[in-house]
């Protein structure tokens, strides 16, 4: 009977021992999962900043551009599509849109029984 009661108490001694290093390990998964959310939780805003930068330089870029074109390129159209066409525009429009606008577009155009070239651009702002 004595050796039945020894086993029974080294059992019971075990199963403290697998418990509390259970215990343990379970403290140190929430731990390493509370410190991952911490992790992710600044990457996603440090991700939500550089996606905002990003946009911010996107924007001056496109506003660069559009400067180019107003201030270099319609300037000197009427001059390459009279070379290249022969013809003499005696109109020429700037047209703007929205910044909802997604291609910009233009383009010669003549009216019907009108010699005359008409030359539209139209671009974003």
């Amino acid at each position: 009977m004595a050796a039945v009661i020894e086993r029974v108490a080294s059992l019971e001694q075990t199963v403290q021992d697998f418990a509390r290093n259970t215990e343990i390990q379970f403290n140190r998964l929430y731990n390493s999962q509370l410190q991952t959310e911490a992790d992710l939780r600044l990457f996603k805003d440090e991700t939500h900043r550089q996606h905002r930068e990003m946009n911010k330089k996107w924007g001056e870029l496109s506003k660069k551009l559009g400067t180019l074109v107003e201030n270099l390129v319609a300037p000197n159209l009427p001059r390459v599509v009279e070379k290249q066409l022969n013809e003499r525009i005696y109109d020429l429009m700037v047209r703007t849109q929205t910044p909802f606008a997604r291609w910009v577009r233009g383009g010669v155009r003549r009216r019907s029984g009108d010699p005359r070239l008409r030359l539209h651009l139209l671009s974003r702002v």
